[in-house]
Formats: structure tokens, sequence, C-alpha cells
């Protein structure tokens, strides 16, 4: 489910992207950007998992020393930013949505 892959499998390639490898850090955030891609629905109190969370665990691959690293980041990074808006846009929709709800009880 979209919670297990955001509360479980997200942190456990988050944390790859460390390693000492850059085999495994090419291969983690090439596996991160699927992932996050498959991801469809996701409560309120994820909407901010990019800005806050995602970007500041990648932002290191772009000037990675490996350029197998830095090459998977490259071609992840168009895939991030589509999936990063597609989270901007579902919450922003949610927010709306609980506003008017809240409009229409009162």
């Amino acid at each position: 489910s979209d919670e297990i892959r955001l509360h479980r499998i997200v942190p456990s390639i988050v944390f790859l992207l460390q390693d000492t490898d850059a085999i495994v850090r090419a291969s983690a955030i090439s596996s991160l950007t699927s992932v996050l891609a498959t991801i469809t629905s996701f409560p309120p109190s994820d909407a901010q998992l990019f800005p806050q969370y995602i970007f500041k665990r990648v932002n290191h691959l772009a000037s990675d020393p490996s350029v197998t690293a830095r090459d998977a980041f490259a071609q992840s990074i168009a895939l991030l930013a589509e999936t990063s808006l597609r989270f901007l846009d579902v919450s922003h929709a949610i927010r709306m949505y609980e506003m008017i709800d809240s409009g229409s009880a009162l």
C-alpha cells in the first residue's frame, strides 16, 4: 500500500543514499524515484515530504564524487520534480476541500 511505501520503504531507501558504495547510492536514487512515483494517496501530514525530507536527502548527489551516482541523480531529477509537483497539487486540493467542507458546516 501507499502507506507502507511512504513510511517503511522510502526511509529504508533514503538511508542507502548515504552508502559508501557509489553503485548503492545510484541504485538508491533510482529506486527512490520509482517508489515515490507509484504513490497515489497520502495523508495530509505527508504533504511536505519533498521539501522537508526528500530534497534534503538527495541534494548531496548533485555533487557526488562518483559519476555513476551523479548520473543516476541526473536521470531521476525530472521524475522527482514531477512527483513532487503531484504531491503539492494533491495537498492543495485536500486543503481546499477541507476549507470548503468546513465552510459549509457553518
